[in-house]
Formats: structure tokens, sequence, C-alpha cells
């Protein structure tokens, strides 16, 4: 920890430095004649041989003087002693920069004797509020250091105050002193934006003071000026330390961590899914320790652990943990816990396919071989069958809804970004394998929506197989009617179907019969039930018929009994029958009134 924190004392110490690889006349006559604090300052930095010198009329060692005076003029050797010595000049003419630098050569005792007190004297100076007889010009850079700036002190001397009281490196530790200054070094106009010292607050609170509370407070004031702070997205060294913070937020919450710093026996779930669910979403946390985030608060979502169970959202996070990572360690001890079983023999084995190397998986996406193609993949799903099957028992028992929900989800995930393995197993994706050895309709006709290389036969089987788990469905039902309909070729029965759907209150199967009877496909035509069926669609809110009912040629003669007027806007549907409210996006939702 100290060394981390010194490097970041370095860093900041030579990002307000100015590298001076040239003083021309002007900088060094103020320096000399009228004792400028801010030309001091300057000059000092010149001298600093810790700041190499870049420019080629001189070493690295050096840097130029461009003097009218030639016996001076040329290249100047650096020197510590001549650092310090212009260095003193500025500070004792009150320029903040110049204390917080020489206090900080003090301390570390690189380029002067080491000295704690002097160090703290001058640290202390700079800390304070600049006072109104410190006089000196402002320029880039040092902008911050205005009227209202000057009331803050100088960010870098408070940090730095802060970590020696807070590690008590050759000081006595008083985190009384450390959490001060920290909290003026977060509200400083030089540094307060870093994010250091919100993140050092979060440790001193958490690791030393036993306050949870502020530790989550201080954790979250560091994360937002990391995602407000662009240079601060490039520091490996922040962007580590925060997210690791997170982590270490939820495993003590996980370990029975409260509020108050108290301990309990139980996990403390309430806290730890709401702080899962708050830093899971956050981007500017490392992927990796956001994607175990993830997967632990899928497994909240699916048992209710400290927040309502939902296997939507745990489906949803569990893909999220999974998909795009590196391949999850599986534990070899056999006493695995149940949150482990699920997520290495239920979850993973779908997006790594863990069962086969990796040639076998190839040579199943490349094989020209059917037979043998469906060989390996029907072995893959038994082979993850038998291993899921016991598990998902032990989850979800005989919650039947709350398992096809899952699987549904889950699924939905899988096909939005298009992963390999759902695309390539097709028929034998190995979750709708699973579903329907647990007899869950949805694993059935989810699969006969995959038509490819099946044939009508094999799709009617599959949803009969469904209907007869849930013959009510009117999603099965429905998707009975496209089969006959766009297949098999069979409109009668495929509007029997359609129907039966509709009467289920399912909006597709209203919409498809109301473009049914407007072309007169298999029926005969007839606009006003064409009409009736596409209004009830619009009016549960389908937009393809609200589109259809609102762009239809209304001067045809058959539709002459229609009077309502209508708006090309969607948002605007206005039904010949009833009020409709619908919402789209973005929009304000709009009601509109019927008009005769």
């Amino acid at each position: 920890m100290y060394k981390f924190i010194l490097s970041i004392i370095i860093i900041f110490e030579l990002s307000n430095q100015v590298f001076a690889n040239t003083i021309n006349q002007k900088i060094w006559s103020l320096a000399i004649n009228k004792n400028d604090n801010v030309a001091q300052y300057i000059v000092a930095q010149a001298y600093n041989p810790l700041v190499e010198n870049d420019d080629w009329d001189c070493l690295p060692h050096q840097f130029y003087l461009e003097l009218k005076n030639k016996k001076l003029a040329g290249c100047q050797d650096k020197s510590a002693d001549k650092y310090i010595e212009f260095l003193t000049k500025s500070a004792k003419n009150l320029y903040p920069l110049s204390q917080t630098a020489l206090g900080i050569a003090y301390v570390k005792g690189k380029l002067v004797n080491k000295d704690i007190k002097k160090g703290i004297f001058w640290l202390e100076k700079a800390a304070s509020p600049i006072p109104d007889k410190a006089k000196f010009s402002v320029g880039e850079g040092t902008l911050w250091l205005n009227e209202q700036g000057r009331k803050y002190g100088v960010g870098q001397a408070q940090y730095v105050l802060a970590t020696l009281y807070d590690e008590g490196v050759d000081v006595k530790s008083d985190y009384a002193k450390a959490v001060k200054y920290y909290e003026m070094a977060s509200k400083s106009y030089d540094f307060g934006f870093y994010g250091y010292a919100q993140y050092q607050l979060f440790n001193i609170y958490k690791n030393k003071l036993n306050n949870p509370q502020k530790a989550i407070y201080w954790l979250e004031q560091a994360l937002y000026k990391l995602e407000k702070n662009i240079y601060l997205k490039k520091n490996e060294n922040i962007i580590n330390a925060v997210s690791n913070a997170t982590d270490q937020i939820i495993e003590y919450f996980l370990n029975g961590g409260q509020i108050d710093g108290s301990k309990s026996e139980l996990p403390n779930y309430e806290l730890a899914a709401k702080y899962l669910g708050q830093f899971v979403e956050n981007y500017e946390i490392k992927n990796k320790i956001r994607k175990k985030m993830a997967l632990k608060l899928a497994w909240l979502y699916l048992n209710g652990l400290g927040i309502e169970k939902n296997p939507e959202q745990a489906a949803k996070y569990y893909h999220l943990g999974v998909i795009n990572s590196e391949t999850i360690k599986k534990d070899k001890n056999n006493d695995q816990s149940l949150e482990q079983q699920f997520l290495f023999d239920v979850i993973e084995p779908i997006y790594e396919s863990s069962t086969f190397t990796q040639s076998e998986i190839y040579h199943l996406i490349n094989s020209t071989d059917k037979n043998n193609k469906e060989n390996i993949t029907n072995a893959y799903s038994q082979f993850y069958i038998t291993n899921a099957s016991k598990i998902v028992e032990k989850v979800f028992g005989e919650n039947r809804k709350d398992e096809e929900r899952f699987y549904t989800k889950l699924v939905d995930e899988i096909q939005y970004v298009g992963i390999e393995s759902y695309q390539t197993y097709n028929s034998a994706t190995p979750i709708l394998a699973l579903a329907q050895k647990r007899g869950i309709a949805y694993g059935y006709y989810r699969e006969a929506q995959n038509i490819n290389g099946k044939t009508p036969e094999q799709l009617l089987d599959l949803y009969q197989s469904a209907l007869t788990l849930e013959p009510e469905n009117p999603k099965i039902i429905y998707g009975l009617g496209t089969l006959y309909d766009f297949i098999i070729k069979d409109s009668k029965t495929a509007i029997t179907h359609y129907q039966k759907a509709a009467n289920l209150g399912y909006r597709l199967a209203n919409y498809r019969l109301g473009v049914i009877y407007y072309l007169g496909k298999g029926v005969k035509q007839n606009y006003q039930e064409a009409w009736r069926y596409l209004n009830l669609a619009a009016e549960q809110g389908y937009l393809p018929a609200q589109n259809f009912v609102m762009t239809v040629d209304k001067s045809h003669p058959d539709l002459k009994w229609l009077t309502t007027q209508y708006v090309n806007h969607r948002k605007n549907y206005r039904s010949p029958t009833v009020e409709v409210k619908y919402k789209v996006e973005t929009e304000v939702e709009t009601e509109v009134e019927t008009t005769n």
C-alpha cells in the first residue's frame, strides 16, 4: 500500500512541475532581481536533477540558460542545492507550489537531508488556505490558483500529509488527521478530481476505522471521479485499486458484514445484492471483476437471496458474467456448493462447450456429414443433460414456471449476440434439450422455431409435444398455426389454430387473422373481419397492427364505414371504437380521445 501511495505522490509531484529546458532572460531576471516567487519556482524546476532535460542543445543532466551575459549563458548543470535554494526562496515568498515541492523534498530526503519536521511545516503551509498577502502570477497549468481556488489550499500537499498520518511513516499514525487532510484533498481544485483522495478515504474507513457506511460513500465518490475524468481512465493503478475495492465491499457483506461494522454469522445478502446491482453496471470497474459480480448477482436473483426472486434477471446476469469472458476455472474440489455446481454444470457448458476439445468443436462446425454432426451434437446434449438435470432439480424443484422463465430469457440473451454455440447446435441446443428433459413445453416449441434441417413431421411432433404439456398455451397454438400456414400450406387448419390463439387473447394471432381476411388468403375477403382483428391487435399494443390500420387505404368502397380520422404517426394512433394508450420508447405517453 505504501509503495502505491508513494508512486502516486511521485506522479503528481511531476505533474505539477514546469519542465523548463530553457530559462530565458526575463525569467532569470525576475527570479534573481525581482524576487518573483513564480520565476524562482520555474528556475528551481530547471535545476531539479530528478527531471532530465530533453533539449538537444544540452545534456540530460543540464538545462539551457539563455542570457545576455555570455559568461553565464549556455548549458548549466542541474543541482540539488540550487533546486532547494530557489524552492526555499519561492516558498518563503508564499508561492504554494514551491511550499509543496519543498515539503515533499524534505519528506523524501533525496535532494536534501531528510527532515520530517521541515517537510510537514512546508506541507502544512501549502495545505492551508492561501493568504491574501501571497502575490503571484497565474498562468497555464496553475489557473486553479485563482481567487476561488485559494481558499482550498494545495490538494497535493494535503494528500501527502494525509498519507504520512495514515501510514505512520516517520510520524505517529493519526487517522483523524489523515481523514482531515484526505477530505481537504478531495475538495481541492488541483487534486480533488483525480479520485485518489476519495479512494484513500474508502480504504481508511474500510480497513482501519471499521466504518463500512462511510467507506462505501467514498468508494462511490471515487467511482464518480473515475467516470468523469478521461485522463484517469488510462491510469491502471487507480482503476485496479477502485475495482478491487468494490470487490472487497461485496465480500465484506457476503461474509456477514453489517453497515455499522458489526459481523453476523449469516451473509448480508440484502446489502450485497444492492451494491452488486450498482457495481455490475458501472463500466469503470475492471471487466473481470464486473463479470465475477454478475455471476454472484445472478445466483441471488435465482434464489431470491436479499432481493426479489427474478429468473429473467438471473439469466441476464449469468449471460453477462459468462459471455466473452475467460474460461471459468472449475474447482477440482468435490465439495462444490450448489451455486458452483449450477455455474459449472448448467451455465458454463452452454457457452464454452467444455465437454469437447476445440478440434472436436471445429470439426462439428465444419462437418459436411449430417449424420456425424447429429451424432456429435446428440452426444454433447446427452452428456450435458445428464449432469445439468440433477443440478437444476435441486435449484428449481417443481417450480416449472420459474425454470421456463429462466430458460426463455437465457436463450433470448444468447440469440441476441448470436454466439456460435447457439447457431451451430440448432435442434440439439443443450439448453432446449434440458428443458425438454425437464418436461417444459418451451423446450419443444422453441426448438420448433428453428426450422432448418427439420421435416414438417418433425416440427409437427415438437409442437404436439409442447401442446401435450400446455394445451392452452396461445404461443404454442399460434406457432402450430404458422406451421400449417407457411410450411404445410393448409390455410383452413392454420386459421383454426389462429382463431383459438386469438380467443385466448394472443395479439399476433389477431394480427395474422386480420391480414388473412384483408388479403382473402384461404378465406373469402372480408374487410370488416380484417378490421376487427387488426384493431384488436392494435389495441393490444402490437406495432405492426397499429401501422397497418394507420396506412391502409380508407378510400376503398368497402371501408367507407370508417369515420375516424387518422394521423400518420404511431404515437397518435386512434381506434375507431375505443381510446388507446401507446408508449413508444422514450416518447411521451399520449392519450387520444375517440372520435366518431
